[in-house]
């Protein structure tokens, strides 16, 4: 599983610098990724772009359909003695909802995501393996079932923050359509 999930962050990461490569050079170039109001949904739900703190996206992906529930944010600069290597930890709870009709893998529903400062930039990717966290995800999401765990991310000290799907992802179409969380610091204390 942990190869597994190796390869998932290696695909991902691959995924992002094309779609940063991609972005550039005139009006042709511009990704779907870096703007927030267009329309990329190919697959059944529609993007979801304006979430807040405690709302719920539809999410479609190569490997089913599930429902995101951001619960909380909560800003640390250590976990365990260990210190962010950028400004911040944000520790995320997050609810996890099966609503295709295979099981999914928890962590590949939570490897989508990605936290940022800057919707046009690059993001930051979950790092629970490598810190400890009280209520890890793990094992596979049955049909109908929902499981709630944390997720985090490292991250800069800004005002607004996103947590959204990888825009590398929807570009290369492992994943129909976006979603985007925004929140304030002062919601993640």
């Amino acid at each position: 599983m942990k190869k597994f999930s190796v390869i998932v962050g290696a695909l991902f990461l691959s995924f992002s610098i094309l779609s940063a490569c991609n972005s550039s050079g005139g009006e042709k170039g511009k990704s779907e990724g870096n703007d927030n109001k267009a329309t990329t949904s190919s697959g059944e739900f529609k993007d979801q772009t304006n979430l807040k703190i405690g709302e719920t996206a539809k999410v479609e992906s190569t490997i089913g359909k599930y429902e995101i529930t951001i619960n909380s944010v909560k800003m640390k600069d250590e976990i365990g003695g260990e210190a962010s290597q950028l400004d911040h930890f944000f520790v995320t709870e997050i609810s996890l909802k099966n609503i295709g009709d295979q099981p999914i893998d928890a962590l590949d529903t939570i490897g989508i995501l990605e936290l940022t400062e800057d919707l046009k930039g690059s993001g930051y990717s979950d790092v629970s393996e490598s810190v400890k966290v009280s209520n890890p995800f793990s094992g596979e999401i049955k049909p109908d079932q929902t499981v709630t765990g944390e997720a985090v991310f490292e991250g800069l000290d800004s005002n607004e923050n996103y947590i959204r799907i990888s825009p590398g992802l929807i570009a290369a179409k492992g994943v129909k359509n976006k979603a985007i969380w925004k929140f304030e610091k002062a919601e993640a204390k």
